[in-house]
């Protein structure tokens, strides 16, 4: 859901008029984007899944990214 959504307004959110137009969402959106390449860092960094998952983190960032992208 997270990944489909930014993949969606990734490039949306790329364009400068866009960030002109929506500051406020285009805060939440890189409030998001900050969140979310962190989570997937740590992704590439360690393939296996089930080594990360057990970080209490994980679920905390993943979260925040759903609810910031609820709200742009």
């Amino acid at each position: 859901n997270v990944q489909r959504a930014w993949l969606y307004l990734e490039p949306i959110f790329s364009s400068d008029d866009i960030t002109k137009q929506l500051p406020t969402e285009s805060k939440r959106y890189n409030t998001m984007e900050r969140v979310w390449r962190k989570v997937m860092r740590m992704a590439k960094t360690e393939p296996h899944v089930i080594v990360i998952c057990p970080d209490d983190n994980m679920l905390t960032d993943l979260k925040k990214c759903s609810e910031l992208l609820d709200h742009v």
